[in-house]
């Protein structure tokens, strides 16, 4: 069946190959978030899959991240926090069959130049594959300049939302990438929503 454009949809429909929640942690939340991310173990991003490690590639992406244990009672509220909203995106737009998040990342871009070159986040993760990228922005956007995240669509680049405590949500097989940082920090939190190969 072909609709015309003046057709009117029944149901919600998303536009876009992504979906974004605004304010879904508050200001205070992503502070606290940040506090606890810059107390973890920071090391040098590396590019790599399943049990391959190619090693830092500054060409490819600069920045430090840690790692959230959902078994640590000072980051599982993060993971609960996540949930419906994970759910929900899934449910209204794409309904892929999935299981868990993977370990929530925290990333800080926090010296000018630091990036991520344009990259898919697809892979496999033991047994399972991810299908969901989702993002966090925890930093208040007038303190940075750069560090924007875009995803590629055709030939062109799209920014998404620098709002904080906004969280974006797209598959993993999407194009994108981070711009290099100009001034001040940003900081993230990104995982990934994976589940059972796609059929």
């Amino acid at each position: 069946m072909t609709f015309k454009s003046s057709s009117w949809y029944l149901q919600e429909r998303n536009l876009y190959p992504w979906m974004h929640f605004t304010e879904l942690f508050s200001k205070e939340q992503c502070e606290e978030i940040t506090r606890l991310g810059k107390n973890l173990a920071l090391t040098e991003g590396v590019v790599g899959t399943g049990d391959q490690d190619f090693g830092t590639n500054y060409s490819l992406r600069s920045a430090r991240v840690g790692w959230f244990d959902s078994a640590d009672d000072s980051a599982n509220w993060i993971y609960r926090h996540l949930t419906e909203a994970v759910n929900r995106a899934n449910s209204d737009f794409w309904k892929f069959n999935v299981e868990y998040l993977e370990g929530l990342q925290f990333t800080a871009y926090n010296k000018p130049g630091d990036h991520q070159d344009t990259h898919m986040d697809t892979g496999w993760i033991g047994e399972h594959y991810r299908k969901l990228t989702v993002i966090i922005q925890l930093t208040d956007p007038e303190t940075y300049e750069g560090a924007d995240l875009e995803l590629q669509l055709a030939h062109d680049y799209t920014p998404m939302t620098r709002a904080q405590g906004s969280m974006i949500v797209f598959p993993s097989f999407i194009l994108h990438r981070v711009k290099p940082l100009i001034s001040g920090e940003r900081h993230s939190l990104v995982s990934w929503v994976c589940g059972t190969p796609f059929k």
